[in-house]
C-alpha cells in the first residue's frame, strides 16, 4: 500500500524501494516492479510527442533523463566521458546502444537545438 501511494505522488524512486523490499515469492512485487521499470523507448517517444508538439523543454527533459540513465547505467559505453588525450574505441551499433535510446535522444537533441537557432551547441553534439 505505501509504495502506491509514493506512486501516486509520483515519487517513483521510494516507490521502487518499497516494492523491492517485497518477499522473493510475492507474485504481486513482481507485477508491482515491472510496472515500474524504466523504459527508455518509451521515454524517447513521449519527448518526441512533446517535440512535434514544439514543447521542446518537456521534450529535454526526457532527453535528458535518457542520457543520465544510459551514464549510470551503462558505464562501458563511456557516454559524456572526457576524451582529451585518451584513445577511445568505438562502442558500434550494438544492441545495448539500441536498447538505451541514447542515439534517437542525441539526434532528437540536436534537432530542438537546431529549431532554436543553437548551432553552437548542435555542432559540439
Amino acid at each position: 500500500m505505501e509504495s502506491a501511494i509514493k506512486y501516486r505522488e509520483e515519487d517513483i524512486v521510494n516507490a521502487r524501494v518499497l516494492v523491492e523490499q517485497y518477499a522473493a515469492d510475492d507474485s504481486d512485487g513482481e507485477i508491482n516492479l515491472a510496472c515500474l521499470d524504466y523504459k527508455p523507448s518509451l521515454a524517447y517517444s513521449i519527448a518526441l510527442c512533446h517535440y512535434q508538439m514544439r514543447d521542446y523543454s518537456q521534450a529535454l527533459k526526457f532527453i535528458a533523463d535518457i542520457i543520465d540513465r544510459g551514464i549510470k547505467d551503462h558505464p562501458e559505453l563511456s557516454i559524456g566521458m572526457v576524451t582529451e588525450g585518451i584513445e577511445v574505441s568505438s562502442v558500434g551499433n550494438t544492441l545495448l546502444l539500441h536498447e538505451t535510446a541514447l542515439v534517437e535522444a542525441c539526434n532528437l537533441k540536436a534537432a530542438i537545438e537546431y529549431n532554436l537557432k543553437n548551432r553552437k551547441t548542435v555542432a559540439f553534439l
